[in-house]
């Protein structure tokens, strides 16, 4: 870690003590001359500077990715002095004194040691939760949980005990995942699939493996074999956001119109800024015959985006099909201008213009269309 403060104060001290990045705040705030709030967790690193022997303090870290996304037990750890214990199925203790890298386990040999650092992990993690909001277990709200519930996901709150799967036992699996990741960014779906399937096939409740199966098969553009692995994923994980996107999408482009329209009513409900999502949720229900609530959600992406291509043009035709020409225009005009190569656009400002009397300017866009579609499409001899 690394600190510089004002007036190079300090400058060029090295400190051999651990640091936690919850000690951040609490010095920042001393370096001010400010007192930290007695409901931080951290403590103030400066008294550690300039000290001859300055103490290792208790440092804790948490990890609950292997349990959310894979459905393994979460990790936690502690160091204090130069022993490290971690707490998971096969607990593990090292001497960083003689062993810095953290290679040989010492658990098996010492059992004394590990239960005191058990036991101290333990009492240290009921302090700093001690006032803490005790969060939902998946972190929707409850009227998004009430959508889920509805739409038959069972598993929308977890109750049973945490897994007894060690993440050490399943570091193939989760390289696995990173290597299938990458794959799908670099456009390498086909390549992954047989792997996937072969994961889930053999542990169906990873959750990271159903949420990729289902991407690759997006990505191919096979949309219905996409929706149950995502489905799946959401079933595992119901506040992971970009699978509850993903589903959606790929229930919009089957034609599952209601059902899609819950999922993104979630993700708005639970991201607000989530500018994509709104407008999908926009045109699904402009598609399904709920106009006011359409155009509400259109005014909300244009307030975040006023240059947003789709959203100004689904806006306008919708005003204008519904005989509002005054209110529409201003919208067909911005999509117009910001997307100047379509023809769609152009075309329907072409409209509008008529529907005003102004000839001249309608004449004007149809020409530009015409001109648009004939570049795009050129004829053949």
């Amino acid at each position: 870690m690394l600190l510089k403060l004002p007036g190079n104060r300090f400058a060029g001290q090295r400190v051999s003590a651990t640091a936690s990045l919850v000690d951040l705040a609490p010095t920042a705030l001393e370096a001010l001359g400010q007192t930290a709030p007695p409901a931080m967790q951290g403590r103030s690193l400066l008294p550690l500077i300039g000290n001859p022997h300055p103490e290792n303090r208790p440092s804790l870290a948490t990890g609950d990715h292997s349990e959310r996304s894979f459905g393994w037990s979460a990790l936690v750890s502690l160091r204090t002095g130069n022993q490290l214990y971690v707490s998971a199925p096969k607990p593990e203790l090292y001497d960083l004194a003689s062993d810095p890298g953290a290679k040989t386990n010492l658990f098996a040999r010492n059992h004394f040691t590990a239960a005191r650092l058990a036991i101290q992990l333990d009492n240290l993690v009921k302090r700093i939760s001690a006032g803490a909001p005790q969060p939902l277990q998946d972190n929707l709200d409850e009227k998004s949980r009430e959508k889920l519930s509805a739409l038959g996901y069972m598993a929308s709150r977890k109750t049973g005990p945490s897994t007894s799967i060690d993440p050490k036992d399943r570091i193939d699996v989760a390289n696995d995942m990173h290597d299938s990741s990458l794959a799908i960014e670099e456009g390498k779906e086909a390549s992954v699939i047989p792997l996937l399937l072969r994961v889930v096939a053999k542990d169906p409740e990873v959750q990271a493996a159903q949420y990729y199966l289902g991407i690759a098969y997006s990505r191919r553009g096979d949309f219905a074999k996409a929706i149950p692995p995502l489905r799946k994923a959401v079933e595992l994980r119901p506040d992971a956001l970009m699978a509850q996107y993903e589903l959606a999408i790929c229930l919009y482009e089957t034609g599952d119109l209601n059902t899609a329209a819950a999922h993104f009513e979630i993700l708005v409900e639970n991201r607000p800024d989530w500018i994509d999502a709104r407008y999908s949720l926009a045109s699904i229900y402009a598609r399904t015959g709920r106009p006011q609530e359409a155009a509400k959600d259109l005014l909300e992406v244009l307030q975040a985006e006023p240059d947003h291509y789709r959203a100004n043009l689904l806006l306008g035709r919708m005003l204008f099909l519904n005989g509002t020409f005054d209110e529409a225009l201003p919208y067909l005009e911005k999509a117009a201008e910001v997307q100047a190569d379509s023809a769609e656009a152009h075309s329907f400002l072409a409209g509008e213009y008529e529907k005003l009397g102004r000839a001249e300017d309608a004449a004007h866009e149809r020409a530009e269309a015409e001109r648009l579609r004939s570049t795009n499409h050129p004829a053949h001899p």
